[in-house]
């Protein structure tokens, strides 16, 4: 009984603080990830994570260390102008598919951002846990007037995301198709 009491006291405590400090500060505290470059991101070991590179060849590739788990597309247009569009579609848009204002979506934050090398973080809490996801975007031109990107999102916590990852990128992946031409 006493062992029983000592557990409830525990989990009593747990959601206290959960409450108190607020979900997403507490996944923060839990889980960082790092900074990284995503021409030698090696990726994780746990399942939690989703990669689109440009298939290009070997001596072009941009995403040299990890095998991407979906190909993004060259496009016809400025890697600035490709940069801008992604950067503000991707904090417009909260989780793949879900219109910003719904209360299913989640909340999208910049949390780092480089216009001159056209890298940027976002962070995409959950929307009913807050369960922090991360979002990186790289873009680079391939050509005159053409731009390649790659796209990562990972999440913080646990060893699967349940597909969430992929469908986001796969969500992505449509609407950069829909919005440029391929060349």
């Amino acid at each position: 009984m006493k062992i029983f009491l000592a557990i409830l006291l525990l989990v009593g405590a747990l959601v206290v603080v959960l409450l108190l400090v607020g979900p997403e500060q507490l996944w923060r505290r839990l889980n960082q990830i790092e900074p990284l470059q995503l021409q030698d991101w090696p990726g994780r070991p746990t399942p939690n994570w989703a990669l689109a590179c440009p298939d290009m060849s070997p001596d072009e590739r941009y995403c040299r260390a990890a095998v991407p788990t979906h190909t993004s597309p060259v496009v016809a247009a400025d890697a600035d102008e490709l940069f801008q569009w992604f950067a503000s579609h991707i904090q417009a848009g909260g989780e793949a598919g879900v219109p910003a204002k719904s209360r299913n979506a989640s909340l999208v934050t910049v949390t780092a951002r480089n216009d001159a090398a056209r890298k940027i973080r976002f962070e995409v809490l959950s929307p009913r846990l807050s369960f922090p996801d991360i979002i990186d975007l790289e873009v680079f031109p391939t050509g005159q007037d053409r731009a390649g990107f790659a796209l990562l999102s990972q999440s913080l916590l646990g060893s699967s995301d349940l597909g969430v990852n992929a469908r986001r990128i796969e969500h992505y992946l449509k609407d950069v198709s829909a919005e440029f031409d391929r060349s």
